[in-house]
Formats: structure tokens, C-alpha cells, sequence
């Protein structure tokens, strides 16, 4: 029961004697002292009788003294442990204050001043009406306490506050003691809220610790319960942890102030933040992240950048735009809105992708955009999606509407008179454009908005890449000036792995932009498929998460709140430099385009938006119930947008697209595909290629770079100095460094490009002591800007950064940007950049690229995933027509000019350089045109260190070998080696019957073997160095000269892949243009066509290789060309046929008179496993191999056999067995050519028994193993097969035979010998799959280190030893 204070009186003095009520009356009465009786003097028995002295200890009390009153007093410091106020009333807890120790002070903590002469004072003094309203501390009778407390009671706002408060601290519990303490401490200017400091020391240590607790959750998973989805369909998550009940406190609690400030906190635990009820608290904890805002950032590691975020969310009041600013977001709301309303009206037919049902992203974009300018931001990079494309072209970027109009109608731009192509154009939703635009500050930005294909997120990291290549040219090393806006959608930011690839580049050294604006247009649906079945994680978002970005999530209908977090986003960015991600929820009014059915896959979805009102009506609604504008305003706002679309859509009609309107920027001087541009020459004075070449190879004092490093940059410098041939990746740095003097910027990135996947690059080298990084090419000349150069290994991404590097150069042509691929055939993870961008980029949007791609190629018996850079993709797309030959203007012919604009009408460039000479030109003439185009370079790997692929330093020099061609150029068709004249007639060459064609490192295995056979005067050479735009005029130029030669084209690559399918229909239309009489075909000498890229056996490709060579050469008959691979197993005794076929003897490939059947043999073993593998589920287990083979192996041609009866196979047991057979005779076949095989000789190759060629006598292997032929009498092409075919009997070889080449896997070598020297020509250590050559002094090299050296030296270079048995 609760008792006044007139009934807590009485009911004292009942309980006392008139001695202790006069004391107690004297302390109400008083305003201020202590108690001057002895404690003896009060009885410590209760109410009831019960015993009350355990209550003096919950208390702890102090002495001070007075100096300003001169006396003594005591004093008390607050309870260590509250009493439980709500089990007792008040007048109880004044009698227990009565009662105990020191009861008259504890009288005076309930807020009763005390006198230490109330016992004399027998009335109180008179009390002025003037002090009716005075302060608590000012109280001087218990008539005036109690008539305080009444009105209290009937109106809490009719006294003074500093009286209600302290009645309203006593109903939520708060100790008299805490008050008096602390109004005590405020008299002393301690403190300066009494009462607030009062509520404090009563909230206990347990009671902060749960506050703080429910902050935090609704800081973490707040979000879950915010108002996100504008239709109300999704389901919130039921979450405890928001509730206060989970934490203990109740209603009564609602009302009481407490404190969860916490030191280093910002927001809500801010310890400059007044005390507020727990009531207050609930309602900022809900409204800031329970309302139309979820925000996700407390898995940000770092406690700044989470400070940041609560000082601007967990505001005392809830953030209020002014009314100007109110009707600046209803204008382009309207705009926005109405946009879209117009286009369905005028164009409901039509596919437009609109925004309808977030329809504020474009207020909320245009704020994002002011509040960066006013951040100093310059200019803005957009890439977006085709939802909503069109009206951000049309209201943020500003392109005329009267040209988005026009685009409806399907016009064509027109081309001006001095510029004529004009492309093929691209849908109006993937237009791009650019603007410059005031902002509300005044500022100026500029803004660009990128074209892009349908392939969703394809433009992320192009659009990154160009903001990146803005800030090196601005020197915007705060990477403050230019700022990318990404927008997605909800399918595709979760479901495309180019976004966290996307994400991943954000902190990269030489990938960052300082941070990038996504924003997410949810429509809560992708295309047709529901969040739940496109995703597995709650928000579509959840990815950014990765990268520690905040994730702020909004309710697109309440367009303010869009409007905020757009600006929180662009000071975020700007501040921390780094990604945050907005997540629009809204919905899609129509189907995934304006003519779908959206009803067909979410029926429930599309009958609340059908009645959903959009967030333009909402807004006006909103704005006129706060009286913030009147419909006076509304209507007018309306009106005048209606009337500027109509305006714009009659000009429509007479509206003539420019080309100009097309492009986002004009690099002036630049020529278009129909003007024709001149030829500049690549060649650079021999001074500047030893200057540049003496820095490239300088190593700074006491920098210590790798023993082996120190070797090749010494090596280099003897190239470049000494006149010795320089190597390929020789060439590349000169070309890099002589651009760079010419003030061109170089960039190159890719996997491991500083090294070099082959490690032949080493563009940086690393000190060996001190790990300190070297990048010779950023020393080229004095006070040279380091970031002129860049090269930077890149993230394990190639669609990523390809499409980085292709927006790094769109924004400035005078740049060699280039990107390598680790292995080429790594490049088809990015096919979408080639297709959709730099294939037909300049045709779609009318925007050059002078994109450089290297892209490693060669067959060396690697297998099929290394082998091929898939060339055939490349040649596949060039837009060149095969049967139209230039125009050629004979009289420009030494001067480059003869072909008119050829390469410029083409859309890309495909080179296969073969020499390090050829490679330098064609990147320095990349940069020294007047128009760009995307560059595919076919690069080399056993090219990089052969001897034969070198160039003297004078073919990179500015004057030409040949006296009527001017300069120093690119060579697009390299004649044969005995050939000089270059004029386009030449004489006649009527000895040569054979003219072999081909393009890459086949050239050099194709001259090897013609010097060894001594067909240089029968057989002629070239080397296609250009596969497009096809250099028509110099390949009819080589068939004038050789009239009555065979043209053959020759290739590693199998028929269906390479180039041979691009040259041939053009080489034929040059044969047209020259000869009468013309082959249906040109022949072919390559591999036959394959599924795969190449075959994943090493001796199958030895054979395949040697055949295809002999055959260049030779023309022999390549039997079985073109089987038929069909129907492999359709009849068992025919396969046994020609499995007893193929084994008979027949001579050496290698002596010059073989049928050449090897390339059959291994045709049919491919045969042979592919239908094994087709009939066993596709793959080779232990499972599915036929017992009797079990243990053998594949090619086991030792040991013994089960013999099974054929005729009771079945057809995986026959299959198997078929291409065992197959591959022992293969392998005895090439044993047999060095005379390892018993019974042949390398006259006579052949098996005794050939009905079971594997099947022979282990003592005559024994005895015939001594007639083994010497190996000087074996060619160096015979031991190489001997290694890479026969390598399973490598271990069978005479100590003689491995000396002269071993070819085993060096890991064998190490591991017997205790071996680990690098090879001593090229110091670079061994792979694991590395050949090597041991030579007898144990010195080891890669072969193409030393084969010739030792052919032409015979003796080691290292040690000088002799090799008497060096072929």
C-alpha cells in the first residue's frame, strides 16, 4: 500500500515516542544538517517488531568535513545494493530510513532537508506564495512536501521539474539516498544533472550490462526487423534479442533514465549522451534500425569505421530534411515517375526494361551525385544494368529526351561528311552517353554512363577500370576526384561470380579506385525465379560482406529515406575510400520486360502491386498530411513535367541522331575505320636502344638480386651491348622502355606477369637480403614518374581483370595497356569480354580500345588444358571477308600506304610472332597509329630461350634491310630465309616445288628438318606473322614467286582448331588472283581434327608432330586422314585387322623412306580410348578397366598377360583391350627405330610375332639388348623421340645413351644424385615436368639450352669437357 506523507507521519508516530517524532518533525521541517543524537538514542525494533539493523549494511558511509560551517558533519555515499523499491511503499521505506543507523540523515537522502537545531524550531517559518513553484532544495515544512506530492499526483507538469522528477525517481525506485547524495554533489558543481545522476547510482552493474547487450543486438541483426519490403510479403525474422523482456526489464521500467554511455563509443553509447527512460531508448533503437532502413555493419572489423556509422544514425532526435529540400525530392521523384508513365503510354509495345516500383532511385542517385561533388568529387563513372537504363539517361545524366524518343522509332544517326561508318549499332538500353552536370552546391560533374551488353555485371570491373586510368592521368592519388557508381540487380549481385570478383580488385595496390558506390535495384524477383531459389543467404548482398562493406538496406517506397542513406554512401566512400553497397527494395510493376506475363510465375506478388500505389503518390500523400507542401504544389510540379515530355516527344519526330550523340568522349586526332590513317615506322636508333637498354639491365648498388637473376640481366646487357642476338623477353623491355621515353604510359597485368608465367620476364626483381621490390623499366631515364610503368600480378581472375584492363584503356589512347594470360587457353574464362566488348565494342557503341592481350600458345606435349590459346575463337570472329581482296596501290608499296584503310576496317588484330624483333615492332606500333584496335599477340613458351629464336639488334633499329623500304616496320609475312627481294614482283623461283604456309613456333621445327633433310632448294617457307586482317598482298606476292611450287599450309593445332580454317578459303582467293589452275583445297599437314585440344600422351604427340612436319615437307601419304570417327567397335575382326595392320614392319619416319603411318597409329589409339571411354560413362577408373588389364597399364609391355578369348569380350574389355595393343606397338615401334626392340634393326623395324606383338621371350630380349645401336649413330630428333615417346624405358637405356640425353624427369635426376644446380646456360631452376640434358660431367641443361651448342661445340660450356657422343 502506498501512504502520503501526512499517513506516513502517523503511522510513525505511532510506532514512537514524542521525543523521536519532535526529532523527526524537526528534520522535515529543516532544510539542511545532520543528526546530532547518538544512535542509542532510536530503537532498532520494527514496525512489527522485527529487528532492522541488517539494513545498515547495505549501506557504506563516510565522514567530511565543513570548513565553510565550521562543525562536523557526516555524510553518506550511495547503497552498495538497492533496496527493492518495488516490493515496499514509500512510507515504509521513510520509516526504514527513521529506523536504522543514522536514520535522520537517511531521512534526508529520501530528499528531506534536516537542520541540526530542528529540535528547538517548534513551526516552521512562514512559506511566500513567491516560493510555492521554488525547487526541490528549497522545501522547508512537510505541509509543503506533502502538498507537492499531490499535485504531483493529479498534474506532474504543475510543480516545478525539478520536483517532479524527483517524485517520479521515487515511483521507477530510485534511493532518497542517491537523490540527496547527488543534489549534494551538484551544490558542490560536481555534476550538473542532479537527478539524472541520481537515476544512475541506483542502475546496477547487472542492469548496464543488459542495456548494453540490447543495443548491440539491435545494432547486429536489427536490421531483420526493419521495414524493408514496400509490398509487406516477406517475413520478418522473430528475433528475442529485440525485446526488452529477453533482458529482464518489464513495463515498470519503461520509465525509469538510465546511462549506457561506454568509453570510445559513438551513437547510443556515446558518453556525452544525456540520461533517457528506457522508453526513449526502445523508440531511437527501433526508429533507427527498425524503420525503412536496415543497416549492416557490425561485421566490420575495424571500431573507427563502425563509430563513424552509429555518430551518424544514432542521432538524439531522428533525422528531418527542410521543406525546400522536400520538394527538390518530390520534383525528381515526379520526373522519375512520370518518365515511365509517358514511355508505357506512347510505347506499351515496346521493351524499355522500366523502373517502375523503384522509381526513387533516381532522387536517391541525384543525391548521392550532389553530396560527392560537395565532397570534391569531379566527375562519376556509371555501370548499370538495362533496368531503369533509360531513365537514368534521360533525368540524371540529361540526354535530350527527344533523341531517348527517337531511339523508340529505330533511327539510324547519321554520319557527318568527313566520317562515314557508322557500325552496327546497339538497342537503346545499352547506350551509353556522357554529361556535364550542375549540382545543388553549384559544382559542376561530369558524368559518364557506360554502354554495356545484357550479360549482367559484365561492366563491373570495366567501369573500374576506367575510373582508375581517370585518377593516374589526374594524379588523383586520393582517389577522391573520380568515384564509380555500380548498379546491379538482386539475381544477378548475388548469383554472377564476376561481382566478387569485382569486390575482390576493391583493395588491390593497382586495382583500387578508392571505393565504389553499389547500388542494388532489388526487384525481389530475377527475371522469374524467387529470392529462395536464386540464392542460398538471406540478403542478396551478403557477398559484400566478404569484404568488410557496409550494407545499407531501404524501403524503396519511402523515397527520404533512399535520399539519406545515397548521401551517407557518398560520404562513406569518400571518407574510408572503400565499397558500400545500397540495397534498393523495391518491386518490377510489369515482367522482367513491359510485354511478359508476370502473373504466369508469381501470381500472389502481382496482385498486391497491382493495387500498390507507387512511391510518387505515397510521398505526396505524406507530404501534405505534415502540411510540408499543398496540392497546389503537387499539381503544378506535375503539370510541368507532363508538358516537357510531350514537348520533347513532338520533337522526336523530326529528330536527326548524330554520331557525336553517341560517344562518351572524342579522342581527337584519332581516325575512324573509314578514314584512312598513315603509316608510322616502329624502329628506334641504335643509341637509344643501348641507352634504354643499358638502364633496363642496371641494378642498383648494393641491391642483391637472385644469383640467377644477376646472370640473365647480365646476360641481357651483353644482348644490347656486345651486339649478341637478343632475346624475346629482351625485346619486350626495349619495347616497353622506348615507349616510355617517347612519354607513353605502359601497363601491364595479369597472373604472375612480373616474373612471367615462364619465368623469362623478371620486370621486378627482389632483393635476396632485404625483400626490397626493383622495377628497372621505372628507371629508364632521370626523374621518370614511377607510375609511367606499372606491372602488377594480378588476382587469380581473368574476366575480372581483362575487363579492368579494357576500361583502363578506353579512357586515353596514348597508353600500351596490355593483359597476359598465364596459359592461353586460361583467356576462355573471360570469352564475354572478347565477345561482347573488344570483338564488336567499336561496332556496337563506336568506342576504340587499344586493348593488348598476350596469350601463351604452343604444342610441346603438355596436354590439352596448356597446349592452345584457342586461336581458332579469335580468327572466328574478325568481320574480314575471306573472298574480297584490298585494293593495292602498288605505287605506296614501300611505304606501307598500299593497302588503303585495311586494318582499320577490320575489328581486331590477330599476330603469331616468331621472332623477339617482330614483337618488339608490333607493340610499338600499337601506340604509333592514329586510330586503335584490340591486339590478340600469340606468345611463345619454347620460343622464349631457343637460340634460333633471336634477333640481332639491328632489325630493331630505325633503318631498314631492305634499301627501298623506308623504315623500320612490322613484319605481317616473313619470307623465306634465302629470299630479299620485298618489291611485289619479284623474280620468279621456279626450282621451288613446295611452298609450306604456317604461323607460330612450327616454322623452326619446319626449317630443322628441311636443313637436316637438305630440301632447301625444293622446299620454301614463310611464316604468316598476321592472321588478320590477312595480308592478302604479301602472300600473292610469295606465290608470284614460286609459280609452280604446292602450297601446303602447316600447323600444330588439330584441322578443326587453328588457323587453318581461316587461312585456307584466303589462300585460296589469293591462288585465285595469281594462278589458272587452283586446287578445291589447299593441302593440309596438321593434326586431324580432335575434340580436344591436343592428346594427353607424350608419345602419341612425338609422333603426331614428327608426322605432321614429314609431311609439310614431304607430302607422303597421311593415311587415315580423315577415318571416319564413327563407329569404332561396329566390327570387332575388322578392328583386329588393322590392329595387325599397323604393327608390321615398316622403315624408320626419321630415314627419309616411311609410309608415314605413325600419325595413323595414333589416330587410332585416340580412336581406340575414346570409344573405351564413351562405352565405360566417359572416364578411365579402376572400376571399368577389364580384369586381364588391371596392373598392366596403359603401354605395359613387360610382364605377362591373362589370356582372354576375344570372341568373349565385352565391348569395354575389347575396347581396352584393342588400345593396350595399339600402344605397345606404338611403343615398339619407336624402340625399334633406335635398335632397342629384340629382333629389328633400324634398317629393318620389325616385330617377330604379329599376332601378339607383345608377347616375346624375356632371355632373347637379354641377348639382342647387347646389339642395341650406338647412340652417336642416332639422330638428335631419334634420341629426342627416344626420351619423350619412349620415356617408360628410359631406365633400360645404356649409360652412353642416357649421358648423350636424358631425358627422364629431372626430379629423378635430384633425387639420385643430390642434385639441385639451375641450368647452367639460363640459370633458371627446373620444374618438376622440365626435360633436361645430363651431360657426362653432370652439368645439367634444358635442351633447348644446349642442343645446338653441342652440334656445333661438341663439348660442355661450362667446364669445356669433350662429348664425344654429342649428336
Amino acid at each position: 500500500m502506498r501512504r502520503s506523507l501526512k499517513e506516513t507521519l502517523v503511522f510513525l508516530g505511532k510506532q514512537y515516542g514524542s521525543k523521536e517524532r519532535t526529532v523527526l518533525k524537526g528534520f522535515v521541517d529543516a532544510k539542511a544538517g545532520i543528526c546530532s543524537k547518538p544512535k542509542s538514542e532510536f530503537s532498532n525494533v520494527g514496525p512489527n517488531g522485527v529487528w532492522d539493523g541488517d539494513l545498515r549494511g547495505f549501506l557504506r558511509r563516510g565522514l567530511r568535513g565543513d570548513a565553510g560551517q565550521g562543525r562536523h558533519q557526516r555524510t553518506f555515499v550511495s547503497y552498495s545494493r538497492s533496496f527493492p523499491s518495488r516490493a515496499i511503499s514509500r512510507s515504509e521505506r521513510y520509516w526504514r530510513h527513521g529506523k536504522g543507523r543514522y536514520s535522520i540523515q537517511e531521512c534526508a537522502r529520501c530528499g528531506i532537508a534536516t537542520s541540526p537545531v530542528a529540535e528547538q524550531q517548534e513551526k516552521p517559518a512562514p512559506v511566500p506564495m513567491r516560493k510555492m513553484k521554488d525547487s526541490f532544495l528549497d522545501g522547508t515544512s512537510s505541509s509543503y512536501l506533502e502538498e507537492l506530492e499531490e499535485k504531483y499526483r493529479e498534474d506532474p507538469s504543475s510543480i516545478d521539474t525539478t520536483w517532479a522528477s524527483f517524485f517520479k525517481s521515487m515511483d521507477m525506485g530510485v534511493s532518497p539516498e542517491a537523490v540527496a547524495e547527488s543534489y549534494d554533489a551538484w551544490e558542490k558543481g560536481d555534476i550538473t544533472s542532479p537527478l539524472a545522476h541520481a537515476a544512475i547510482s541506483n542502475q546496477t552493474i547487472q542492469e548496464s550490462q543488459r542495456l548494453l547487450l540490447m543495443v548491440r543486438a539491435y545494432q547486429i541483426v536489427g536490421h531483420t526487423a526493419a521495414n524493408l519490403d514496400p509490398l509487406g510479403l516477406s517475413k520478418q525474422m522473430e528475433r528475442p534479442e529485440l525485446d526488452p523482456a529477453f533482458y529482464g526489464f518489464t513495463e515498470v521500467d519503461l520509465d525509469r533514465e538510465f546511462f549506457i554511455g561506454i568509453w570510445n563509443q559513438e551513437g547510443f553509447l556515446n558518453e556525452e549522451r544525456p540520461v533517457r527512460t528506457l522508453r526513449e531508448i526502445l523508440t531511437r533503437l527501433r526508429e533507427t534500425y527498425c524503420g525503412e532502413i536496415g543497416y549492416e555493419y557490425m561485421h566490420i572489423p575495424d571500431r573507427d569505421q563502425c563509430n563513424w556509422i552509429r555518430a551518424r544514425i544514432e542521432t538524439p532526435e531522428p533525422p528531418n530534411f527542410t521543406k525546400e529540400k522536400k520538394l527538390n525530392i518530390l520534383d525528381r521523384l515526379t520526373w522519375s515517375e512520370r518518365f515511365e508513365s509517358f514511355l508505357n503510354n506512347k510505347y506499351s509495345a515496346a521493351k524499355r526494361f522500366g523502373l517502375e516500383g523503384c522509381e526513387s532511385l533516381v532522387p536517391g542517385m541525384k543525391a548521392l551525385i550532389d553530396r560527392a561533388a560537395e565532397l570534391g568529387t569531379e566527375s562519376v563513372v556509371i555501370g548499370m544494368p538495362h533496368r531503369g537504363r533509360l531513365n537514368i539517361l534521360a533525368n540524371v545524366m540529361r540526354k535530350p529526351m527527344e533523341q531517348v524518343f527517337s531511339e523508340f522509332a529505330g533511327k539510324s544517326p547519321t554520319s557527318s561528311k568527313s566520317d562515314s561508318y557508322m557500325g552496327s549499332g546497339d538497342v537503346k538500353y545499352h547506350l551509353g552517353t556522357s554529361f556535364d552536370r550542375p549540382t545543388t552546391s553549384g559544382k559542376m560533374i561530369h558524368l559518364s554512363l557506360l554502354a554495356n551488353p545484357s550479360h549482367l555485371e559484365a561492366v563491373n570491373t570495366v567501369c573500374l577500370g576506367k575510373v582508375r586510368a581517370k585518377q593516374h592521368y589526374s594524379d588523383d592519388m586520393n582517389r577522391v576526384k573520380h568515384m564509380p557508381i555500380l548498379m546491379h540487380g538482386d539475381g544477378a549481385f548475388a548469383g554472377q561470380g564476376i561481382v566478387y570478383e569485382t569486390l575482390d580488385m576493391s583493395g588491390l595496390p593497382d586495382y583500387t579506385v578508392g571505393g565504389t558506390v553499389h547500388l542494388v535495384v532489388n526487384n525481389q524477383v530475377a527475371f522469374t525465379t524467387d529470392p529462395k531459389k536464386s540464392r542460398s543467404s538471406p540478403y542478396c548482398t551478403d557477398v559484400a560482406k566478404a569484404l568488410n562493406a557496409p550494407v545499407f538496406h531501404v524501403n524503396g517506397d519511402d523515397v527520404e529515406a533512399v535520399v539519406r542513406v545515397c548521401e551517407l554512401a557518398a560520404e562513406w566512400r569518400n571518407t574510408f575510400h572503400s565499397d558500400v553497397v545500397i540495397d534498393l527494395m523495391g518491386y518490377r510493376r510489369y515482367g522482367h520486360n513491359e510485354i511478359d506475363e508476370p502473373m504466369f510465375t508469381q501470381p500472389l506478388m502481382y496482385q498486391v502491386i497491382r493495387g500498390h500505389k507507387n512511391p510518387q503518390q505515397l510521398y505526396s500523400e505524406k507530404l501534405l498530411g505534415e502540411g510540408s507542401v499543398s496540392k497546389e504544389q503537387i499539381r503544378s510540379i506535375g503539370d510541368r513535367v507532363q508538358k516537357e515530355l510531350h514537348d520533347k516527344f513532338n520533337l522526336a519526330k523530326t529528330y536527326k541522331p548524330h554520331l557525336s550523340e553517341w560517344l562518351s568522349s572524342v579522342w581527337k586526332g584519332f581516325m575512324s575505320p573509314s578514314q584512312t590513317s598513315r603509316i608510322r615506322n616502329t624502329g628506334v636508333p641504335i643509341e637509344l636502344l643501348k641507352e634504354v637498354g643499358n638502364a633496363i639491365t642496371e641494378v642498383p648498388k648494393g641491391f642483391t638480386p637472385h644469383r640467377q637473376i644477376g646472370k640473365i640481366y647480365e646476360a641481357r646487357r651483353k644482348m644490347i651491348l656486345e651486339g649478341e642476338p637478343v632475346d624475346w623477353a629482351t625485346a619486350e623491355a626495349l619495347a616497353f622502355g622506348t615507349l616510355l621515353c617517347e612519354g607513353n604510359h605502359v601497363r601491364l597485368s595479369g597472373q604472375d606477369v612480373e616474373r612471367g608465367t615462364f619465368s623469362h620476364r623478371h620486370a621486378v626483381i627482389h632483393d635476396q637480403k632485404t625483400g626490397e621490390k626493383y622495377t628497372p623499366l621505372q628507371h629508364v631515364f632521370e626523374d621518370q614518374d614511377k607510375r609511367q610503368f606499372t606491372v602488377s600480378n594480378s588476382s587469380l581472375s581473368e574476366y575480372g581483370v581483362l575487363g579492368f584492363e579494357l576500361g583502363y584503356a578506353l579512357e586515353n589512347p596514348n597508353s600500351l595497356v596490355m593483359w597476359e594470360a598465364q596459359f592461353g587457353d586460361f583467356a576462355n574464362g573471360a570469352q564475354i569480354i572478347f565477345d561482347q566488348f573488344m570483338s564488336s565494342g567499336e561496332a556496337k557503341w563506336l568506342r576504340q580500345n587499344g586493348l593488348t592481350v598476350l596469350l601463351p600458345h604452343g604444342y610441346d606435349g603438355q596436354g590439352p588444358e596448356h597446349s592452345s590459346a584457342r586461336i581458332e575463337r579469335f580468327l572466328q570472329m574478325v568481320d574480314e571477308d575471306p573472298y574480297e581482296l584490298p585494293q593495292i596501290d602498288e605505287k605506296q608499296w614501300f611505304t606501307g600506304g598500299h593497302l588503303g584503310s585495311q586494318i582499320q576496317k577490320i575489328n581486331w588484330q590477330i599476330v603469331n610472332a616468331t621472332t623477339p624483333a617482330n614483337y618488339f615492332h608490333v607493340l610499338r606500333r600499337q601506340i604509333h597509329r592514329q586510330f586503335r584496335k584490340p591486339l590478340i599477340i600469340i606468345t611463345p613458351k619454347n620460343l622464349l630461350r631457343l637460340p634460333e629464336a633471336r634477333s640481332p639488334l639491328t632489325e630493331f633499329d630505325d633503318e631498314s634491310d631492305d634499301i627501298f623500304i623506308k623504315g623500320a616496320r612490322f613484319k605481317r609475312v616473313i619470307m623465306d630465309e634465302g629470299e630479299t627481294d620485298r618489291s611485289p614482283t619479284p623474280p620468279p623461283n621456279p626450282s621451288k616445288k613446295r611452298l609450306v604456309m604456317c604461323s607460330g613456333k612450327v616454322y623452326y621445327e619446319l626449317a630443322s628438318e628441311r636443313k637436316k633433310r637438305g630440301l632447301e632448294e625444293d622446299v620454301a617457307i614463310i611464316r604468316i606473322e598476321q592472321l588478320a586482317p590477312f595480308p592478302f598482298d604479301l602472300v600473292m606476292r610469295e606465290i608470284r614467286r614460286y609459280p609452280n611450287a604446292e602450297i601446303v599450309w602447316a600447323q600444330e593445332e588439330p584441322k578443326n582448331m587453328g588457323a587453318y580454317l581461316h587461312v585456307q578459303p584466303r589462300i585460296q582467293r589469293c591462288m585465285e588472283a595469281e594462278r589458272e589452275n587452283v586446287p578445291a583445297r589447299i593441302t593440309y599437314a596438321g593434326r586431324p581434327t580432335m575434340a580436344a585440344t591436343a592428346t594427353g600422351f607424350g608419345q602419341v604427340h612425338a609422333v603426331e608432330q614428327a608426322a605432321l612436319i614429314d609431311y609439310a615437307l614431304t607430302n607422303r601419304n597421311m593415311e587415315n586422314q580423315n577415318t571416319n570417327d564413327e563407329g569404332i567397335l561396329h566390327n570387332r575382326s575388322e578392328n583386329r585387322a588393322e590392329n595387325s595392320r599397323v604393327t608390321e614392319s615398316r622403315p624408320s619416319a626419321f630415314g627419309g623412306s616411311s609410309e608415314n603411318e605413325d600419325i595413323a597409329l595414333a589416330k587410332i589409339l585416340q580412336e581406340q580410348e575414346r570409344a573405351f571411354l564413351s562405352l565405360s560413362g566417359g572416364t578411365r577408373t579402376m572400376e571399368n578397366v577389364p580384369p586381364f588389364a588391371v596392373g598392366q597399364g596403359m603401354g605395359s609391355y613387360s610382364g605377362e598377360q591373362e589370356q582372354v578369348d576375344p570372341e568373349s569380350m565385352t565391348d569395354e574389355q575389347l575396347a581396352w583391350k584393342l588400345m593396350q595393343e595399339e600402344e605397345q606397338a606404338l611403343q615398339q615401334r619407336m624402340m625399334a627405330m633406335a635398335g632397342l626392340v629384340p629382333g629389328t634393326s633400324r634398317e629393318g623395324a620389325g616385330v617377330e610375332d604379329a599376332e601378339h606383338p607383345t608377347a616375346y621371350d624375356d632371355e632373347e630380349e637379354e641377348e639382342e639388348e647387347e646389339d642395341a645401336i650406338d647412340p652417336d649413330d642416332l639422330t638428335y630428333e631419334e634420341l629426342t623421340v627416344l626420351g619423350e615417346v619412349a620415356g617408360t624405358v628410359a631406365a633400360g637405356l645404356t649409360e652412353k645413351q642416357l649421358n648423350a640425353l636424358n631425358r627422364t624427369q629431372y626430379k629423378e635426376f635430384t633425387r639420385e644424385n643430390n642434385h639441385s644446380d639451375p641450368c647452367v646456360v639460363c640459370q633458371l631452376e627446373f620444374e618438376a615436368e622440365d626435360s633436361v640434358v645430363v651431360l657426362p660431367c653432370k652439368h645439367v641443361y634444358h635442351p633447348e639450352c644446349i642442343v645446338e651448342w653441342l652440334k656445333q661445340k661438341k663439348k660442355c660450356p661450362h667446364c669445356g669437357q669433350e662429348m664425344a657422343s654429342a649428336s
